[in-house]
């Protein structure tokens, strides 16, 4: 299966699926930090640095099947650590997230945040996921429980 990685950060989602016998056919992920550890650990794979023109990127050229988005959008406006801002503050780029998976349809949809998106957000990514037509789970699974 290949899978399409947005908010790659330094590519522990990548890692994990292809430990799980995936193939990552593309990353996107803003920080050049970040990026420069991800070019190091998959240099052959393309990526991009903005998710909001992953779609253009991604059909500016010819490009395989992607089975699975996968990614963690930005927690900061969710998190009870934060401001609380949720929809108004702008790294709650989850609206591009589904954009992406409207455009590129994919089977399965992978996405991590933090527990405070329960109340801050989580109807939001239920609706659009129903609305494209997928039928979805939510789960909590806390670092501690994966070591």
């Amino acid at each position: 299966m290949n899978v399409l990685e947005l908010f790659a950060g330094i590519g522990g989602m990548s890692l994990g699926l292809e430990r799980a016998g995936m193939t990552v056919v593309g990353q996107v992920e803003i920080d050049p930090f970040c990026r420069r550890v991800l070019s190091k650990h998959w240099p052959e794979v393309p990526r991009h640095d903005d998710v909001q023109t992953v779609l253009d990127w991604w059909y500016g050229t010819a490009r395989p099947r992607v089975d699975i988005v996968a990614g963690g959008f930005p927690c900061q406006p969710v998190s009870q650590a934060g401001k609380g801002r949720a929809q108004k503050d702008a790294r709650w780029l989850w609206p591009y997230m589904a954009e992406a998976v409207a455009a590129i349809g994919p089977e399965w949809v992978i996405w991590e945040n933090v527990p405070g998106l329960r109340t801050r957000g989580l109807d939001i990514v239920q609706s659009d996921l129903a609305g494209l037509g997928y039928r979805h789970r939510v789960g909590w699974v806390t670092a501690c429980a994966v070591d």
